[in-house]
């Protein structure tokens, strides 16, 4: 684990699991009280809380964003879709010979719109966090993601999922190769070829033993996918072990399990703490080089990763 000159690790989560829980709860009661509308604002102070609590060489991130744009990103993706019901309840009513063809093409446009909210959440979080006053930024396409989701996913399914490493490569070589820190951009160079060999062997084994394998393969994976990523001259590591991602994910499995979900806020600091730990990012940045980023930022957020529950933070 790499860490500061005054000793302390090069990136660290400071949150309480405490702090967290009393956020959680009043985010909870003025949800209810709003019949759901606060859900937006709560969000948005959920991960103010959890950036500013994350330090990379001293320094706390920040989020910008606010409930506002996740609320009227929201609303804007509900207008689309409700369009798209009233279209299709003229089609069955007016042609139902076309209903069949109508509905393969709503799921094509499921599975396309998938595709681009994932991508599309990804730019508003990035767009909307700073360090050091510079914000980060997504380019790219969003539907240019999602047609590769999808062509990939084909591939999958086609080749019974032993396609699968190739296909997360794929996105994420897109998706990393298109973040920027200002005018910095991060460079992925990982092959889905390189991690085919584990995870054959991780399909093989995983009757043998009752799937518990597939935390050596994740393990694998995400140090790969770290030791593939750099920014310049700062390059990337994850230094966790097998058992340890193990022991926290089936913890924090039964924690929630045990106690009804209540405890959530603790398991989302104790994983902010694990993966933060566990990074060690190796050379630093020439901040004095690095330049605010000119990407436009979008103007409103993840409507359409919230109508699909696409699951951000």
């Amino acid at each position: 684990m790499s860490q500061a000159a005054d000793g302390t690790p090069r990136v660290h989560h400071h949150g309480r699991a405490g702090e967290l829980f009393v956020i959680f709860v009043v985010n909870i009661l003025l949800t209810v009280v709003t019949a759901g509308v606060y859900h937006f604002w709560a969000k948005t102070r959920v991960r103010r809380y959890l950036w500013s609590q994350t330090a990379f060489d001293g320094e706390r991130f920040e989020y910008t964003g606010r409930g506002l744009e996740l609320f009227l990103g929201y609303l804007m993706v509900m207008a689309l879709l409700a369009v798209l019901a009233l279209v299709y309840g003229l089609i069955v009513a007016l042609l139902p010979a076309v209903e069949p063809f109508f509905m393969l093409a709503l799921y094509v446009l499921v599975f396309v719109l998938t595709g681009v909210g994932i991508y599309s959440a990804q730019r508003y979080l990035l767009s909307r966090t700073r360090l050091r006053g510079i914000r980060f930024a997504r380019t790219g396409s969003a539907l240019a993601y999602a047609g590769r989701m999808i062509g990939h996913g084909l591939l999958t399914v086609l080749t019974l999922g032993l396609y699968a490493p190739f296909m997360r490569n794929a996105l994420v070589k897109y998706a990393f190769n298109n973040t920027w820190y200002g005018n910095e951009r991060f460079a992925y160079n990982g092959r889905g070829r390189e991690l085919f060999p584990e995870y054959l062997l991780t399909a093989f084994l995983t009757p043998f033993t009752l799937g518990l394998i597939w935390f050596w393969y994740r393990t694998l994976e995400y140090r790969y996918i770290a030791s593939r990523l750099s920014l310049k001259n700062v390059n990337f590591a994850f230094a966790f072990t097998m058992p340890q991602l193990a022991w926290l994910s089936i913890s924090n499995f039964f924690v929630l399990l045990l106690t009804l979900g209540l405890a959530y806020p603790w398991v989302l600091v104790r994983r902010m703490r694990f993966f933060t730990r566990h990074l060690g990012p190796s050379g630093r940045p020439d901040y004095a080089a690095i330049a605010q980023s000119e990407e436009r930022a979008p103007r409103v957020g993840e409507g359409l990763a919230e109508a699909f529950d696409l699951g951000a933070v």
